[in-house]
């Protein structure tokens, strides 16, 4: 039997018995009680009736060693067994004891009166009886004690319950702990088990996710170093064996070399945001300014590209904005290498960039009129290493962390990105920035 069960629920079903147990007791205490009282309170009114009637009626000789005072007595003992009768002459002397070796008991019940004539004291001693006979008490016992395992029965398969339950729960989360996700537990027992039961299976769903998302991340990450680093060996042999070919092998390795760089610059961005130590260096700057610096940057990219780009700003000089110039360039430039390849081959390619004021801020637009993505990928475009078409190289498209590093930024300025697209009609990505509040 699990902890759980041995302890906590055990503990829980006996104390619950227990709490059940002294309640009847409680109960049947007072019932004994409030009875007691009752029934002494009505012998004690009775007693008194008799003890005045027998006071009245009753005709004593007062001579001490009476034959008449013996009689009575005798009489009276046969009558009255339960009942000890003393009556006393006016100097308190004894002339009649029906019990006199009958011992005072403290449930007892006295009653005194006194003879018409004044000069006889009649005592009359009763013992009071229990609030319930044997019978009674038997009954009411044996009831309690059925009502007892009622309650057992009522109580013990619900503790059962919440014990499987509560071991299926610690069951699942060591296999979490140890990085195995089973089937989600079924969500039963109540509102708060439930809310327990659904906040563990969301947990232990995100873990899985996470999990895949880290072993997929290895894998591509792996793959990704794997190929570069391939062919920079493949280079080096080649010119171990044919030295007179290094001048132009060279420059083969360079560009490998600044492709690795670039791979473990990416990688590096998306681990320092995991962290949460992506740092930017955000300066007051004119939006406008900025804008125009900007599109000037793109423009050198597009036409090397053989992509005709638009450029639109429609922003005041005075708006100012807190931002890290280098860091918010390279947002717009890994839309723009998208659009680019989205626009490869295409007689009219080309890119619009607008940027302008947005309600509560300002917007920048990047919009090409290349393939398009599919609806069922778009909402996967942020994630790090998705390729919308997966066969795509990183020399035509890189390996799927420029929009994930893209999102980290503009989040880190405080903004939301966001993306639209119609196959065959072109994509839409729109970036929504604060404007910098306003100096005292």
């Amino acid at each position: 039997m699990s902890m759980l069960r041995s302890g906590l629920f055990q503990k829980l079903f006996a104390r619950f018995l227990m709490l059940v147990a002294a309640t009847l007791f409680c109960l049947v205490a007072f019932v004994h009680l409030y009875q007691g009282r009752h029934l002494r309170g009505a012998w004690r009114a009775g007693v008194q009736e008799e003890a005045m009637w027998v006071a009245q009626t009753s005709t004593i000789d007062a001579a001490p060693d009476s034959p008449a005072n013996a009689a009575f007595a005798s009489r009276w003992r046969e009558a009255h067994a339960s009942t000890r009768l003393i009556v006393r002459d006016s100097s308190n002397a004894v002339l009649i004891d029906t019990q006199p070796s009958r011992t005072p008991r403290a449930r007892a019940t006295a009653a005194t009166a006194r003879s018409a004539d004044g000069r006889l004291t009649f005592e009359l001693t009763r013992n009071v009886p229990p609030p319930f006979p044997m019978e009674a008490t038997g009954a009411m016992s044996a009831a309690a004690l059925a009502l007892i395992a009622l309650a057992a029965a009522l109580l013990y398969p619900w503790t059962q319950s919440l014990a499987r339950t509560f071991s299926a729960l610690g069951q699942s989360t060591r296999l979490v702990a140890a990085g195995k996700f089973g089937a989600p537990l079924s969500v039963e027992g109540g509102p708060e088990l439930e809310e327990l039961i659904r906040s563990f299976n969301t947990m232990a769903d995100r873990l899985r996710a996470e999990d895949l998302h880290r072993k997929a991340l290895i894998a591509n990450v792996s793959h990704e170093l794997r190929s570069p680093m391939g062919r920079i060996r493949a280079l080096t042999e080649t010119i171990a064996r044919h030295p007179n070919e290094a001048q132009a092998l060279t420059a083969k390795m360079e560009s490998e070399i600044a492709l690795l760089d670039r791979l473990v610059g990416d990688m590096l961005e998306v681990a320092r945001h995991d962290a949460g130590v992506l740092q930017l260096s955000t300066a007051r700057r004119s939006v406008a300014s900025w804008a125009a610096e900007t599109v000037e940057s793109l423009r050198l990219r597009t036409e090397q590209a053989g992509v005709a780009l638009a450029s639109q700003i429609n922003i005041s000089p005075a708006a100012l904005a807190d931002i890290d110039s280098q860091r918010l360039l390279q947002s717009v430039a890994n839309i723009v290498e998208n659009a680019i390849v989205a626009t490869a081959g295409a007689a009219n390619a080309r890119i619009d960039v607008t940027i302008g004021e947005a309600a509560g801020g300002w917007r920048i637009v990047v919009a090409d009129n290349g393939k398009g993505i599919p609806a069922e990928k778009l909402p996967l475009v942020f994630e790090r290493f998705y390729r919308v078409e997966p066969d795509r190289s990183r020399a035509t498209g890189g390996i799927g962390l420029g929009l994930s590093i893209t999102k980290s930024i503009v989040e880190a300025h405080g903004g939301a990105i966001s993306i639209e697209s119609a196959v065959g009609q072109g994509s839409t990505v729109a970036i929504t920035l604060p404007l910098a509040a306003e100096r005292a």
